[in-house]
């Protein structure tokens, strides 16, 4: 935009508080919240985002702008923007709009002046312009009917967002999938299973897939991939849902039934006493002369229409962000790979597990294994978890299984061959099946750390608090322990938890063998464990 300022003659000076960390704590004039920052910083900036004014931050940097001068910034929080109003002053907020399937971004704007937002509202982007892309993209999944946008006929879908996205906040706080559970129960009911679309740049929330597949019951799909090829896609889907993601206004545009938890994105950056109300669109007259010219005077008055709303060319704006959520949209080139991972709920049967892998794969087949392979031929990597436990069925865990850390507490990542421990005492917790009482059998598969072994570590495993097992390694040969035991479970149990605690850790980095500084006690290599009915058990053992 600077051009375009220059161009008018339009004198800028930008205001940002300091790099140093010395000069930043004097602007900011907040021990306490200064503290508060470096300790949690998303934490306190959720809790000042959308506040009240304060005054007594950064004053000096308000005070150093003549209260005359337009301020513009870019994705302006509303604390801000209540000092800039408290002060007299006017402001136009600049965010990504969010809709992003066009020739290239356009752009939100948010303002305390009429005279500015009339301006602005001339310059949206032409609606024929939205529709054209809407029916080509249409078009062209409806042709290529990639197998990366196959999901079960019907499924309701939950779109992800970042966890520290600032469309989240509210009260103070970013807002989870859990604050929700009222209207997703009413929402999803009905429903056995849910597809959840990551947002490509997040992280698995292990509370999330917790809420969705413990807490709600539900089978879930989880997609970590370009989201474009199931919204624009023209299968039909159950209604979807989001906190507040960019992806659910363009998901209406495909035509799809979507509720918004919290708010939708164009309305949950405008402070609502202060901001004019209108929803604009800026195409790339915002970097044009005619419309700075206008802004700055604050005339009130519209901008002349070009011949197009990107005369710019495609991807002006997008190609200095590399982003690359169009890729294998346009031309030639295939969608790009994607990872697909099916949880299964309680009640899910082996034969709905296969049908939905088969549906995945983009095939007719009932052998989960086979389907996974046929999904890698269309670059998608498949993973299953294993099934809440059952009297009919078995459960394992290795490294192998769909998100693996789902089931762990107190360990480090899972690697290739384990998982090693990082507290004292770890949890697998073991999901299981409405069932009567069970007697459960285990067989477990660990080793421990070789810088350990002269001490002779030990472990103790218990199964929900009641000791089971116990191990102690004499000598120092590195070796891998198959301990087995058996443990009940009350009917009625969602889940029951094997606890395994250490008696020695070390740091690899401590002991010189290496620069790895985690501490490491014992890596668990699998986890087998096999139900029974109760009664059947304890027969068998009168038998015997």
């Amino acid at each position: 935009m600077a051009p375009a300022l220059d161009a008018c003659g339009i004198s800028t000076a930008v205001v940002m508080p300091s790099s140093d960390a010395a000069e930043f704590a004097v602007q900011l004039d907040d021990a306490a919240v200064l503290q508060a920052f470096l300790a949690a910083p998303s934490e306190t900036w959720a809790k000042a985002y959308d506040g009240p004014a304060q005054s007594r931050w950064f004053a000096a940097l308000y005070d150093a702008i003549p209260v005359a001068n337009l301020i513009v910034g870019f994705e302006i929080p509303p604390f801000m923007k209540r000092e800039f109003a408290g002060r007299g002053m006017e402001y136009l907020s600049l965010h990504i709009h969010p809709v992003r399937f066009l020739q290239d971004f356009i752009f939100s704007a948010y303002t305390n002046s009429p005279a500015l937002a009339f301006t602005m509202a001339s310059i949206s982007c032409d609606a024929d312009e939205v529709a054209r892309q809407v029916s080509r993209f249409s078009a062209r999944l409806a042709r290529l009917d990639p197998v990366q946008a196959h999901l079960p006929d019907g499924i309701p879908i939950l779109l992800g967002q970042t966890s520290v996205d600032s469309s989240l906040i509210t009260d103070g706080r970013f807002m989870r999938l859990p604050d929700y559970a009222g209207p997703l129960a009413a929402l999803l009911d009905g429903y056995t299973e849910v597809a959840f679309l990551k947002h490509p740049l997040a992280d698995w929330r292990m509370a999330d897939v917790h809420f969705l597949t413990r807490d709600m019951g539900k089978t879930m799909i989880g997609v970590s991939g370009n989201s474009y090829a199931h919204v624009m896609s023209p299968a039909r889907l159950g209604p979807i849902a989001t906190i507040s993601s960019s992806l659910g206004v363009e998901a209406q545009l495909f035509g799809h039934e979507c509720h918004f938890l919290l708010s939708d994105p164009r309305d949950k950056f405008a402070v609502a006493e202060l901001d004019n109300s209108r929803r604009v669109q800026l195409d790339h007259r915002v970097f044009t002369p005619p419309f700075w010219h206008e802004i700055v005077a604050r005339s009130g008055q519209g901008v002349a229409a070009l011949h197009s709303s990107f005369p710019f060319g495609p991807d002006y704006v997008r190609g200095t962000l590399q982003d690359t959520s169009l890729e294998g949209l346009e031309g030639a080139g295939s969608l790009p790979s994607m990872a697909k991972l099916i949880v299964p709920g309680p009640g899910l049967s082996p034969a709905r597990l296969n049908e939905i892998a088969g549906r995945i794969a983009g095939a007719g087949l009932h052998d989960q294994q086979q389907a996974i392979e046929r999904a890698a031929d269309h670059h998608i990597t498949l993973q299953v978890s294993p099934a809440p436990l059952a009297a009919d069925r078995d459960w394992l865990w290795d490294s192998t299984v769909g998100l693996p850390e789902q089931y762990l507490h107190g360990f480090h990542p899972v690697e290739e061959y384990g998982v090693w421990s990082d507290e004292a005492t770890c949890d697998i917790i073991i999901p299981l099946d409405d069932a009567p009482e069970l007697e459960l059998e285990f067989e477990a598969d660990l080793s421990f750390f070789s810088g350990i072994l002269d001490r002779n570590p030990a472990l103790l495993i218990c199964v929900d608090g009641q000791p089971v097992s116990a191990l102690i390694q004499i000598g120092t040969a590195q070796e891998i322990h198959r301990l087995s035991w058996t443990a009940p479970v009350a009917a009625g149990a969602v889940h029951c938890t094997v606890q395994i605690e250490c008696s020695h850790s070390a740091r690899p980095s401590d002991l010189g063998m290496n620069d790895d500084n985690r501490s490491l006690g014992f890596m668990l290599h699998r986890l087998f464990v096999r139900a029974r009915p109760a009664l059947q058990a304890g027969n068998l053992v009168d038998g015997i």
